[in-house]
Order: C-alpha cells, then sequence, then structure tokens
C-alpha cells in the first residue's frame, strides 16, 4: 500500500524537472534537474529503495547518464552484479528495459538524492544535496512507501540521512521515520571500487528484516 502523499509521481517528477531553487543557490555548481520521464514509474510495491548521490555531471565521462538512463553506470553495473552473484536475481546481460522490469519485479527501485546534475565534479555540494532531498525526496519517500531505505554513499550521504530522519544513520539498520513514513533505513558504501563486500551486508541485513 501507498502512503498517503500529498502529491503523485508524475506531479512530483514534473515539480523536480521545473524546480531551479538548487540551481539558484548554487550557481555554477549544479545544472539541469531530471526531467520528466528520466526516472520511470515505479512498481506496485516497493521493497527496498535505493537512494544514490545524483545522476552524473554532462562534461564527465558519463556525460550525464545515470542509473535509468545507461547500462554503462558504474552504480548500476555494481549494483546488478552484487544482486545477481549475492541474491541471484537475473540481471546479467539485460538491456536498459528489460534490466528495469527485473529490478522492479523484485521489489527494488531507485532514485537519487539529488536532482539536479554536478557542474564539474562528482557530485553536488552537501548542502545542495541536503536542501534538494529535504524539497523533493522527502515526497519521493513518502509516496513510493517503501518497506526499507538503502542510501549509497556514505562519503556524500552521511549529511543528508541525518537532516531527513533527524538521528545518525549508519550501515547497522535502524527504524527511523520522515513526514508519517516509517521504515528500516540504512547507510551503505556504494558497490563499486572495492565497496561491494559492504554494500552486501548492509543489504543481507535489511532483506532480513523485510521479510
Amino acid at each position: 500500500m501507498r502512503g498517503t502523499p500529498v502529491m503523485g509521481w508524475k506531479d512530483i517528477q514534473r515539480d523536480i524537472s521545473t524546480c531551479q531553487e538548487c540551481i539558484g543557490q548554487w550557481k555554477d555548481r549544479v545544472t539541469e534537474p531530471l526531467a520528466t520521464g528520466e526516472i520511470p514509474d515505479p512498481p506496485p510495491r516497493v521493497k527496498i529503495l535505493f537512494v544514490g548521490v545524483a545522476p552524473t555531471n554532462r562534461t564527465g565521462k558519463n556525460k550525464g547518464a545515470h542509473f535509468y538512463s545507461s547500462t554503462a553506470d558504474n552504480l548500476r553495473r555494481g549494483l546488478f552484479r552484487l544482486l545477481k552473484n549475492s541474491f541471484d536475481i537475473p540481471l546479467k546481460d539485460l538491456n536498459l528495459g528489460a534490466g528495469n522490469a527485473v529490478f522492479h519485479q523484485h521489489g527494488y527501485f531507485f532514485v537519487h538524492a539529488g536532482k539536479a546534475r554536478p557542474v564539474g565534479q562528482d557530485a553536488p555540494p552537501e548542502e545542495a544535496l541536503v536542501f534538494c532531498s529535504n524539497r523533493h525526496l522527502r515526497k519521493e519517500i513518502l509516496f513510493l512507501n517503501p518497506r526499507a531505505i538503502c542510501f549509497l554513499g556514505v562519503t556524500n550521504l552521511t549529511t543528508v540521512t541525518r537532516s531527513l530522519f533527524q538521528r545518525n544513520i549508519s550501515e547497522t539498520p535502524i527504524q527511523a521515520s520522515s513526514d508519517g513514513w516509517t521504515g528500516w533505513v540504512a547507510l551503505a558504501p556504494q558497490p563499486v571500487r572495492g565497496g561491494e563486500r559492504g554494500t552486501t551486508l548492509v543489504l543481507k541485513r535489511l532483506l532480513t528484516l523485510v521479510k
């Protein structure tokens, strides 16, 4: 069952696509919010909501691509590899649409904490991530009503999680609340560059709690 959101999913995504608040406050550091449709419609029930940092910048090697727009996205590849190898979910060698479908069929969904692309850096500034998460991610969480949330990015999302839930979030899942939503929350390393083992441990803990 969904929560009791003020806005529907398409309304939330439309609001994100037209928002200029971060761009106005952090000029030359963030740009181009996610367009309507860049994040697909969610599955009917979300068991685990994964939250990444932000879509990539347009001048970097990924040219603005992200989890839902490129099978070459590093975070997507790392998470899909982990889900296949450790949880036997058949995600290998699937095209973008098929991969999304299998991911969603298993009750998983993904969004970004920051909805605008960084300029010339791998991530938006911390204060912009906090502002954007409180402005938009809170509404997404309430609408999606996941049983648990796994934030992927200890370096960039520690302050974000503390702001959202008003308590410290770590790799040990705890129950936390945000704007009427309550569920299990944990902060994991990204499953890239050697972080896969830590991400796997966090996800195993969360899945045990939401069975």
